[in-house]
């Protein structure tokens, strides 16, 4: 039995083209169904083209029967950034009105590559990562000095190199988040802290991490027994700590404990006049 091919539907085409920067300009000229460009998105893309960090995916650049361009601007933007040509899918002659249409489904998550890659516990994972590369990155740093936390964009190729390639040290680490000792921070950024602490000192991380959730042997005026005090407190608390103060709290915590464990009256952070605690 043959199937004929909807009415609505002859005349559209779909190859592999190269695309130039003299081909971007042309088609950005005939950029009328898109939304307003993401200059984020953009500094994102070009960074990844930059770094040969760009794949061929087969997402498509998609233009419409009168040539109008639908999807794609971003990838064309980035290649006139970067002076760098690309190969993309390219489908022409889509009905005009298809824009009503278009990303109206869910994005593929982090969680989901990983899924796909047989990871146990994937969006644990990508939390995790998520976590570890943002501070890796100063992302916390630089919220200090803005005086606000704003996550850096992290692509899913970035957090699916990143826990593949160290998905052994990551899972030691989630023992101590996901302990059921815990019961102070969200299991994720536990075992973040705990793997950027053990880069240090695994030690140390390792003792840091247990006696922050369990509270065992932890004597007055030293680090972690503030440091737990602070993290009742907020639970109980209607106003609750930003993010930005509860890890720059830990990490002035840790610092302490590194100076053997140095007895301290308080631990406070203030997000105006401190810098933010680089773990050491």
């Amino acid at each position: 039995m043959t199937i004929s091919l909807p009415k609505a539907l002859e005349g559209i085409t779909g190859k592999i083209e190269l695309w130039t920067v003299a081909k971007c300009k042309l088609m950005l000229t005939r950029n009328k169904s898109n939304r307003p460009l993401n200059q984020e998105n953009v500094t994102f893309i070009s960074h990844a083209m930059k770094q040969n960090a760009w794949a061929f995916t087969g997402e498509s650049i998609i233009i419409a029967e009168n040539d109008d361009l639908m999807n794609g601007q971003h990838r064309l933007e980035s290649v006139i950034i970067t002076g760098k040509e690309q190969w993309f899918f390219t489908v022409r002659g889509v009905d005009n009105d298809a824009f009503k249409y278009m990303d109206i489904g869910k994005m593929r998550s982090a969680g989901d590559v990983l899924s796909i890659q047989n990871i146990v516990n994937p969006y644990s994972y990508a939390t995790i990562a998520k976590f570890i590369i943002n501070f890796n990155r100063g992302a916390f740093t630089k919220a200090a000095e803005r005086g606000s936390y704003k996550k850096l964009k992290i692509s899913n190729a970035d957090i699916s190199d990143f826990v593949v390639k160290r998905h052994v040290s990551m899972t030691e680490s989630r023992t101590y988040g996901f302990a059921k000792e815990n019961l102070l921070l969200p299991g994720n950024i536990l075992s973040a802290l705990h793997y950027i602490f053990k880069q240090i000192d695994e030690s140390d991380a390792s003792n840091f991490c247990k006696q922050l959730s369990d509270g065992i042997d932890v004597e007055e005026r030293q680090p972690i027994y503030f440091l737990r005090a602070e993290l009742k407190a907020d639970q109980r608390n209607t106003r609750k700590m930003q993010p930005l103060e509860r890890i720059a709290l830990i990490c002035k915590a840790w610092n302490f404990y590194r100076q053997n464990n140095k007895k301290i009256t308080s631990l406070k952070w203030d997000i105006i006049k401190d810098d933010f605690p680089k773990p050491m």
